[in-house]
């Protein structure tokens, strides 16, 4: 069937077998643990590197240090204001219609340090100049493997100026770039092959530990993520549409 063929359907065909294997196969279920976990860091792994070598890709080719400084300073404030967008979006959702309550889970019995695996390690920051600070990385390196996306954005904009101010000369390692970041999205679209696998492993240690009641709290759970998801846009997009500047009407327009 060439529906088999796309990778939603198989996602979803993973999903219903891990639910399957929950119900009945808990044991063999909670064992498929790691699978899903694979992928998660599979992703983790990728997100910087792509960041960086698209960052740099489209602002190196720019070649004008002032148009540059403008864009990456753009990038630094669209980043702050969509993240804190999105703080205070998912706060107010999370608080009206408290998403996973459903579930068959004790909150007191969830073990934090379990939880460091996936959203890395999170660091509680006070006061502007203490934020400002951790925006600059230890190290180059340490950019990439802190797991601070903010972090990512400041070396790349930071190399990107350098590969300009280069000149011609770096030419030849904007190219190397461009041509790094397309490996990094074939292994992206490889990854994403692995996911009904993930979907299946997920879902079936997720039933098979917590029985299939949670099922209705992850439908819930589901739909306030796509409704938040779509009331961010909405507002962004609103909001950023309102902030651009209005067209100057042409003389065929007037006529």
């Amino acid at each position: 069937m060439k529906a088999l063929k796309h990778l939603y359907v198989q996602v979803l065909i993973g999903i219903f077998i891990g639910i399957l294997l929950g119900i009945f196969a808990p044991s063999i279920a909670i064992s498929l643990k790691p699978f899903a976990d694979i992928f998660i860091k599979l992703i983790k792994l990728l997100i910087a590197p792509i960041i960086f070598l698209t960052l740099v890709s489209g602002i190196a080719a720019m070649s004008d240090l002032k148009t540059v400084g403008k864009i990456g300073g753009i990038a630094l404030i669209y980043f702050f204001v969509t993240t804190v967008s999105a703080l205070v979006i998912g706060m107010v959702i999370a608080n009206l219609f408290h998403p996973g309550s459903g579930m068959d889970i004790d909150p007191s019995t969830l073990d934090v340090a379990n939880a460091k695996a996936y959203i890395g390690n999170v660091e509680h920051v006070e006061g502007i100049s203490a934020f400002l600070m951790n925006i600059v990385p230890n190290s180059f390196v340490g950019a990439f493997t802190g797991g601070d996306i903010l972090q990512v954005l400041f070396i790349s904009i930071l190399f990107a100026v350098g590969l300009v101010m280069y000149g011609e000369k770096g030419e030849s390692i904007l190219l190397g770039i461009q041509s790094l970041s397309k490996v990094f999205f074939k292994i992206i679209h490889l990854v994403m092959y692995y996911s009904p696998i993930a979907a299946c492993a997920a879902m079936g240690y997720t039933i098979g530990l917590y029985g299939v009641d949670t099922l209705g709290g992850l439908l819930g759970l589901l739909l306030c993520f796509y409704v938040t998801c779509l009331l961010f846009l909405l507002v962004f997009l609103l909001v950023f549409l309102g902030c651009q500047p209005k067209a100057k009407m042409s003389y065929f327009d007037q006529t």
